[in-house]
């Protein structure tokens, strides 16, 4: 079996060199030519030959270029690049990095797992800033550790806020792969202070589990998550221990969660700690055909936060196979990203995903004063001040505001006050009303639900041009929610688009009924907001106007260029000659695989 060492790489930040040079003119005449003088440094004396060939190179103004962003950093090992055998053996067996964490000095930490000869250990290597190996650390740098009597893998590492560094992965007990974490000094010996030894294992389900990444939280608790076999397939697993390798009792059952995301093989691959506490976990769930991203967010008590995505849990398609989620970073501003690979059809491409999350608002306002919280102005009328508080979903928890159209911001409002008072403006931008389901904004009301499922309407007054709805007098709150329950001239089925050949675009919408509707104009834009282009030169008419059964359309775009990605927006015009958005989907253009996403869902009546 042929060697393969760790390898570690640096990149060269661009870097910006500025050549000053201090010009002193001397100007007895006009026609006299300037003059660079340079002081004598280091005993040399400016009339020197050395002093010449200084002034000759400054006259030139040569500076050395920068090294372009993104190049190998040279100052790391001389060519950014380092590899390290592990193995006492060089040679005869391989060794893989999984994992990488930076030192507060600078230091880099990396982990994975080389062979002992007969099978594999934990293995990490420490370097300094420039690329050599930390002698400090383990033996000239180096340290495996066997956890168990067989196959132990590191997947993820961690340091700790005292130095400490933390490794996870999986061990093999005899019959299957457990949760396995170690411990380690700044020095890298093994801390005892963990478990006694420093190292600790863990069954979470029936069969196989395996952790692949990690996060220390604030209070220096420590969250691993993998997958844990439920007899079946796998599921979502996490397990938190307490500063001295215990399991932590008052998270999920007896410190460990497994959580299904759909019904077959979940695995995470990626978690973080918010600092509210809460925990992301992302990876990958099995839909029935391929693989989806899938996220889930739960409690610092280890329950699934239903304020994530109603049930604390969702899975993305992105691309027409497998994609996997790999990687994971939380926003100052609280937003998810997440990186991984999506497949085409024909191969996987880097892939990254954003996700919005629920924010929440709390104020104490007094009698008669108003406040801005989450997109909610309230003005308070309980003849007492009212501590308020308001979360803001950017995806909808559920139900349906309105038959024809709903925007996708939902709000719950909850207050200390047992008798109260408000009157409320919600606000909403243009974004949520473009991606909104039919929505007429000129007919936009307010809905409450008290369950955040079945809502009724409520009312009150829209101002489209503050993009506001004010409803007053309001005794009851819970869930709200804006939407628009003016019917369309035309109720759509479906709006589709595919790939027809090189450069070309197919696309498709049926009705069930055309109402008071008289025809179509199609738009074409590089980006959900535009600009749009309209394709059809005149009106694509109805072919029984104010019918009150359906059609099928057809449009072939020829005019895409391979591969693109184009956006297309259907707008209805009714019979009195006023136009409404009734469809939104976006596609890639052939020869490569489709890519179609339905951006605004379609209601049949």
């Amino acid at each position: 079996m042929s060697h393969k060492p760790l390898f570690v790489l640096r990149r060269h930040p661009t870097v910006l060199i500025i050549a000053m040079l201090l010009l002193v003119l001397m100007a007895p005449s006009a026609g006299a030519q300037p003059v660079l003088t340079l002081s004598a440094t280091n005993g040399r004396d400016p009339g020197s030959e050395a002093t010449e060939s200084a002034l000759l190179a400054a006259n030139r103004i040569a500076a050395p270029a920068s090294p372009p962003a993104g190049n190998l950093d040279p100052s790391f090992d001389g060519d950014g690049i380092v590899a390290t055998g592990i193995s006492s053996s060089p040679g005869s067996s391989n060794e893989y990095a999984w994992a990488v964490a930076i030192q507060s000095d600078g230091k880099i930490v990396a982990a994975g797992y080389a062979n002992n000869g007969s099978n594999d250990d934990f293995a990490l290597a420490r370097y300094n800033t420039n690329g050599s190996l930390d002698a400090t650390f383990g033996s000239g740098g180096k340290i495996t550790t066997p956890i168990l009597s067989s196959h132990d893998i590191a997947q993820a590492v961690a340091i700790q806020s005292d130095g400490k560094i933390v490794a996870a992965g999986r061990a093999y007990n005899g019959s299957n792969d457990d949760f396995a974490l170690a411990r380690y000094n700044s020095d890298g010996s093994l801390d005892t202070s963990f478990d006694s030894d420093g190292k600790v294992t863990t069954a979470i389900g029936v069969l196989s589990d395996g952790a692949y990444a990690i996060a220390i939280q604030s209070d220096g608790k420590i969250v691993v998550a993998g997958y844990a076999n439920n007899g079946s397939n796998d599921d979502f697993a996490l397990a938190r221990y307490n500063t001295n390798g215990s399991l932590d009792a008052t998270f999920g059952s007896g410190g460990k969660v497994t959580t299904p995301i759909l019904s077959s093989t979940d695995q995470a691959y990626a978690v973080a700690s918010q600092s509210d506490g809460k925990i992301v976990v992302a990876g990958r769930a099995y839909n029935g055909s391929n693989d989806d991203f899938a996220l889930a967010r739960y409690n610092s008590n280890g329950s699934l936060d239903t304020s994530f995505d109603t049930d604390g849990k969702l899975s993305t398609v992105i691309g027409n196979g497998n994609d996997y989620v790999r990687a994971m970073r939380l926003q100052s501003d609280g937003k998810i990203v997440v990186a991984g690979y999506a497949n085409t059809g024909t191969n996987d491409d880097f892939t990254l995903a954003r996700y919005q999350v629920a924010s929440t608002s709390s104020q104490t306002i007094a009698h008669n004063a108003s406040s801005m919280l989450e997109g909610v102005t309230v003005t308070n009328h309980s003849g007492a001040s009212c501590t308020l508080t308001i979360t803001k979903y950017p995806v909808p928890p559920g139900g349906t505001p309105a038959d024809s159209g709903e925007m996708p911001v939902h709000w719950r409002l909850t207050t200390d006050c047992t008798s109260y008072n408000f009157d409320l403006v919600f606000s909403y931008n243009d974004t949520e009303a473009l991606f909104g389901n039919n929505v007429n904004e000129a007919n936009l009301q307010a809905y409450r639900s008290t369950n955040g499922n079945d809502y009724s309407l409520v009312g009150g007054t829209v101002n489209t041009t503050a993009n506001t709805v004010t409803v007053t007098g309001v005794t009851q709150l819970s869930w709200w929610a804006l939407g628009s329950n003016a019917p369309l001239a035309v109720d759509i089925a479906s709006f589709i688009a595919g790939p027809a050949g090189d450069g070309a675009v197919r696309l498709a919408w049926e009705t069930v009924s055309e109402v008071d509707h008289l025809g179509f104009n199609l738009y074409r834009g590089p980006a959900p907001e535009g600009p749009w282009t309209r394709l059809n030169a005149g009106l694509i008419a109805s072919p029984s106007p104010g019918a009150t059964g359906g059609h099928s359309y057809e449009w072939l775009d020829t005019d895409v260029s391979a591969g693109q990605v184009a956006w297309y927006q259907l707008e209805a015009l009714d019979m009195h000659g006023a136009a409404q958005i009734a469809g939104l989907v976006s596609v890639q253009a052939g020869p490569a695989a489709p890519r179609a996403r339905l951006w605004l869902p379609l209601v049949v009546h």
